[in-house]
């Protein structure tokens, strides 16, 4: 468990139908950094962030928010210190853009109704979603669904905390936040997550593709089956082998004219390599 404020789980087990979801997964989430979980499909990745999200619970281990059990803090209390954007939207309500985002104040202290409408109206600007704040919601593509579910989450932590919550540090939690975006707002919400986290949120991210990760995280953690594969910074953790090992790929590390991390091209195994892997 991380010294200090974090949203943190310890040797999480999660098991479903005799099967190991999550097998002795530990992550802290600190303060400040933008945290990339990866693995293929199936490794259990959302089902790590459900976890720490106080969605699901487990069989064994212990979840903890700045400190705290995760149990011990009201369910508004929550609400208020973390954030969840879902990997799947089933809204299907005739809102307009500005009424569903103004759905992530409803457990939050509520402001002078000015005040939220400034929220509400920043956080679609950040997503670049504001010349579309008084469409209907269902009549949006899905990439643009995505970057509303995102500003919803975003006004969800905005504002100030009472009292008992007043200076302790909130988290993010995004369920493939690039899925069907198009390239520039794929890196448009990748670096509003860095910022975010500059500004001290604690942001953790489900991606597929390593070499985002590479580029954008600060750590990252990669599954495999359940188990941890590897933890850390992504230029130790994401190696050839390791790559090889999560997603049965063939990958070369190479430099990048834009930054010391390098990047990751990837193809698929020949044959005869997969064959070696599954020994």
């Amino acid at each position: 468990m991380s010294v200090g404020p974090s949203l943190s789980g310890t040797d999480l087990l999660l098991t479903r139908s005799g099967r190991k979801l999550l097998d002795g997964v530990s992550l802290s989430l600190i303060p400040g950094e933008l945290h990339v979980l990866l693995g293929a499909n199936g490794a259990g990745k959302s089902m790590l962030l459900r976890v720490l999200a106080g969605e699901l619970s487990t069989e064994r281990g212990d979840v903890s928010l700045n400190g705290r059990s995760l149990s011990a803090w009201t369910p508004r209390q929550r609400a208020c210190l973390r954030a969840v954007m879902a990997q799947f939207d089933s809204l299907q309500a005739d809102f307009s853009v500005a009424e569903v985002v103004a759905l992530g104040r409803y457990p939050c202290w509520q402001q002078h109704p000015q005040q939220e409408q400034l929220l509400i109206a920043d956080a679609l600007m950040q997503v670049d979603a504001l010349q579309f704040s008084e469409r209907s919601y269902t009549s949006l593509s899905g990439g643009e669904r995505r970057r509303v579910q995102l500003a919803r989450a975003l006004v969800q932590l905005r504002g100030p905390l009472p009292p008992p919550l007043a200076g302790a540090p909130r988290y993010l939690l995004l369920d493939e936040p690039t899925a069907g975006l198009d390239l520039a707002h794929r890196h448009a919400g990748l670096q509003l997550a860095r910022d975010l986290a500059a500004e001290g949120l604690g942001v953790l991210a489900i991606l597929h593709d390593p070499d985002l990760a590479m580029r954008y995280a600060d750590r990252v953690t990669l599954l495999s089956n359940g188990c941890l594969l590897g933890q850390g910074r992504p230029q130790e953790v994401l190696t050839v082998e390791r790559l090889r090992q999560a997603y049965g790929v063939r990958a070369e590390l190479v430099p990048h004219a834009a930054s010391d991390r390098p990047a990751i091209i990837v193809r698929p195994l020949e044959q005869h390599e997969k064959a070696t892997l599954s020994k």
